[in-house]
């Protein structure tokens, strides 16, 4: 039977809910394919914006045309009833089964962040605690937290929350007239959804001026309206028939437009983590949706929807995007993402298991009957629009009210910030606020006067207490002066599409570098011979290691100055984690063995200051990240008793190689690094050093801004290849090393 138009309208939703769930799943399983597959989620959002106003207002219209005063009015209870029918039933089953996957994988490390990351999830803020620990998305996929999608699902239940409320309030400004004409109900929708639509953009380009960090920018359900605010404004359009007055002047080419305008943003503009570039696709699919309506056989984009396999995976997207990722995060455990064959093995166990939730439990539950529960009259506040019950002051109270709790909850500390900072603009004269100017390497940057002195200062003796305070705030008002200066630094080289005017390396100046370091045969310690050993001072400090230690001699070096002995005792390709099964092509690596061993001897008899670790964060082949953990905890805990400071530095994440993307180009945006997978090590580290006496300096923040790590900063070249510091940019890094506690 052929299709009405209307029902191809429903059917062009699911497929696009299951082109969306498509994009998620390739991003998630082989995030290298599709670089932008997490848009799937900013479509995700505005198909619900779409499909709940629809109702909304097909529900308001219904009422007005039931009431002889045409006061139209929805239904708050039975609608919450439903979005609760429709989403708790699955996330009560798949919580238990995650529970029951870490157990057999052993992924689990940390109870009480799993305990926390439940109550998030089971309370639909789970979102606010990823903003509020200031937790990179791009940084935290790489982790074994099989739970990190439920952030969009927090999102989604807040704007579940509030669309009826906005809803209520705007139809119940009755009166609300513009230049003399009366605004209808259904204009006042339009009039609130457009305002808060542009509030929610707005919020996003002014995130530097109000503070935002990035994981709140990307988390926030404010900033995340914008989507849910186009699906809505879509519905009311195709509420009023407007698709009709654009099919007449706009011809089918803009439709077709509109479709190359979805499929670029998605596979083809790089969005590099910029928050407000999922616009291009959501903006182009909303025009396509009105421009198509009843029509969709008539566009390949249409077409392509209307398919079986994307409708078959729109019917099964909420379990599938439920299950998905618990099982590729026990995947990626192991290491195995990498390898195409898992990919595959995960997507299809992923659709099987997806599909037998589908099918015995959440198409069960959806024919449940709950009609008994539809509210026959309006008793309460929010399901009658009469002005009676919600004057106009009250709506304005209640939508205030409203923005206030989204913006606490979404993060207390910085909402508190935002607050105080407003009230002072208002109360505090300019003339009394004190700022300090920094000089830096480029234009001066106003910071606030140097914060009140440390509490530590207050169990020092009366007679010295001020003599301590002021060091400590020397101390602390340095790091924060170094901190600033290194992040304008950082903005610069990020923003770079070209070579600095004043670059001045060539490639085969890259290429002396990198023979320079490797060359000089310190790179490979051993028993047989002397350690190579820098300085002559009567402090010592030991570098163990891989490559990537090696690669930090320079910065050290230059954090430590002349009063320390240097002594490199690194081997390449060697981890120095203790415990590790060493194989070098399948077979067990005895040298590798006998090194770590040797060193341990050396340290032994040495009694050192300071012992730094670094080393390439990944797995060994044939080895679980739980292994490797354990070979960590193991090793840190034996050099603790040999060393009186032992400071682990993680692998820099690494950028394109310099010379090789130059050979061609002068274009370096092509070099730009991305963080990977070695993040899930660096957060199993931070997480450790709470509890232990080491300390962890990730270097990752001075070198990459939001996900992205540029491969010149400062005018310096960062890598001698596309993984390990240059000598000349790890020197520069030696001041940012004894700020942060090498010394």
């Amino acid at each position: 039977m052929k299709s009405t138009p209307a029902e191809k309208d429903i059917q062009f939703i699911v497929g696009l809910r299951g082109l969306a769930i498509l994009l998620v799943l390739l991003f998630h399983f082989n995030s290298i394919f599709l670089a932008n597959g997490f848009i799937g989620v900013d479509i995700f959002f505005w198909i619900s914006g779409y499909l709940l106003f629809r109702n909304f207002l097909n529900e308001f219209d219904a009422h007005r045309g039931e009431s002889k005063s045409r006061l139209g009015w929805i239904d708050v209870k039975f609608y919450y009833l439903k979005r609760a029918k429709r989403i708790l039933p699955l996330v009560f089953v798949v919580l238990p089964l995650y529970l029951v996957l870490n157990f057999f994988t052993e992924q689990l490390t940390d109870l009480s962040q799993l305990q926390k990351q439940i109550f998030g999830i089971l309370t639909f803020s789970y979102n606010t605690q990823l903003s509020s620990n200031n937790e990179n998305y791009f940084q935290v996929l790489e982790t074994d937290s099989g739970l990190l999608h439920f952030w969009t699902l927090a999102v989604e239940e807040q704007v579940y929350l509030a669309l009826p409320i906005i809803f209520v309030i705007s139809a119940s400004f009755r009166g609300l007239t513009l230049s003399g004409i009366h605004i209808n109900w259904v204009a006042r929708q339009a009039l609130f959804i457009s305002l808060l639509t542009t509030c929610s953009i707005a919020l996003i380009i002014a995130s530097d001026f109000f503070g935002m960090t990035s994981s709140y920018v990307f988390y926030s359900s404010l900033t995340r309206f914008w989507e849910f605010g186009l699906g809505c404004l879509v519905a009311i359009l195709e509420f009023k028939g407007a698709e009709k007055i654009f099919r007449s002047f706009i011809s089918t080419l803009y439709r077709e437009i509109a479709a190359i305008a979805f499929l670029i943003g998605i596979f083809l503009i790089p969005m590099k983590g910029i928050q407000i570039l999922p616009i291009i696709p959501i903006l182009a699919i909303s025009i396509f949706y009105l421009l198509s309506l009843g029509e969709f056989d008539d566009s390949f984009l249409g077409k392509s929807m209307l398919l079986v396999p994307l409708r078959f995976l729109g019917r099964i997207s909420f379990p599938l995007y439920l299950v998905h990722w618990p099982i590729a995060s026990a995947f990626s455990d192991e290491d195995k993402l990498s390898i195409p064959v898992f990919q595959i093995v995960g997507v299809v166990t992923s659709i099987i298991l997806a599909y037998l939730l589908h099918r015995f439990i959440e198409a069960p539950i959806a024919r449940l009957d709950i009609s008994r529960f539809r509210t026959k009259k309006p008793r309460y506040l929010f399901s009658s629009t009469s002005r009676a019950l919600i004057p106009k002051s009250g709506s304005i109270a209640i939508f205030l009210v409203y923005i206030l709790f989204m913006a606490y909850i979404s993060n207390p500390q910085l909402a508190k910030n935002n607050f105080v900072k407003i009230g002072n603009f208002f109360t505090t004269p300019r003339e009394a606020s004190e700022s300090v100017i920094l000089e830096t390497t480029t234009d001066s940057v106003i910071v606030p006067s140097p914060p009140a002195p440390s509490s530590k200062a207050d169990s020092i003796p009366k007679e010295s207490n001020s003599q301590v305070k002021k060091e400590l705030e020397n101390e602390k008002f340095q790091i924060n002066k170094l901190d600033l200066q290194w992040k304008e630094i950082l903005n610069t080289a990020s923003q770079a599409k070209t070579l600095p005017a004043n670059y001045s390396f060539k490639q085969s100046d890259l290429e002396r570098i990198q023979n320079d370091a490797w060359n000089g045969g310190c790179l490979n310690s051993n028993s047989t011979r002397d350690p190579c050993t820098f300085g002559t001072g009567n402090r010592t400090a030991m570098v163990i290691g891989d490559s990537y230690a090696f690669a930090l001699v320079p910065a050290i070096r230059s954090a430590l100055q002349d009063n320390w002995k240097i002594v490199v005792l690194t081997r390449g390709m060697c981890s120095p984690w203790q415990g590790n099964e060493y194989l070098l092509n399948g077979v067990e690596d005895t040298k590798c063995v006998e090194h770590n061993l040797w060193v341990k001897s050396v340290v032994e008899k040495s009694n050192p200051e300071i012992v730094v670790f670094s080393a390439a964060d990944k797995i060994i082949s044939g080895q679980s990240f739980t292994s490797w953990q354990k070979s960590f905890a193991f090793t840190i805990e034996m050099y603790e008793k040999l060393a009186e400071k032992v400071l682990v530095i993680p692998s820099v994440p690494g950028a394109g190689n310099l010379k090789n993307c130059l050979k061609s180009i002068n274009n370096i945006e092509g070099c730009f690094g991305r963080i990977g997978t070695g993040q899930k090590f660096v957060n199993f580290q931070l997480n450790l050093e709470r509890s232990r006496a080491f300390e962890v300096l990730n270097l990752t923040p001075y070198l990459c801004k939001g996900e992205w790590c540029p491969p010149i900063i400062d005018s310096l070249p960062v890598y001698s290849d596309g993984n390990h510091l240059s000598s000349i940019f790890s020197e520069r890094l030696g001041p940012v090393l004894f700020a942060n506690g090498l010394k």
